[in-house]
């Protein structure tokens, strides 16, 4: 079965959005932090400095995240390169890297997802 050009070329729209969303994940994360450490600056307050914790665990998954997103996208534009030189099998095998580095990526998500709760049961606990 052949590799068709337009295959790897469908990657581009989905991983610049996801891109998008996880740079927005990152600012949004990195504005929190700042904010958090003013107030732990003033207060002190251990639940402060337990959520300031888990929101730099969550930075560097964002950072996995966007890496390995990068990396698929470049891993797909050198198999648009491999098609057009005709190298189909050496395309294929950097493709199946791409969608590998692209699930990775997906994946590092979920488990950031995941800690984005853990924060919120800090402040949940806190209101109680």
């Amino acid at each position: 079965m052949d590799l068709p050009l337009t295959t790897p070329a469908l990657f581009f729209p989905a991983i610049s959005v996801l891109l998008l969303a996880y740079t927005n994940r990152h600012a949004a994360l990195s504005n929190r932090i700042r904010s958090l450490h003013s107030e732990y600056k003033s207060s002190g307050a251990a639940s402060v400095s337990q959520q300031i914790q888990f929101l730099r665990k969550r930075v560097q998954l964002v950072k996995w995240m966007q890496l390995f997103g990068i990396t698929s996208i470049l891993l797909s534009v050198a198999t648009i390169l491999l098609l057009f030189l005709g190298l189909q099998m050496v395309a294929k095998i950097v493709f199946v890297l791409a969608l590998i580095t692209m699930v990775t990526s997906l994946s590092v998500s979920i488990l950031e997802i995941l800690r984005s709760l853990e924060v919120l049961d800090i402040l949940l606990d806190e209101r109680e």
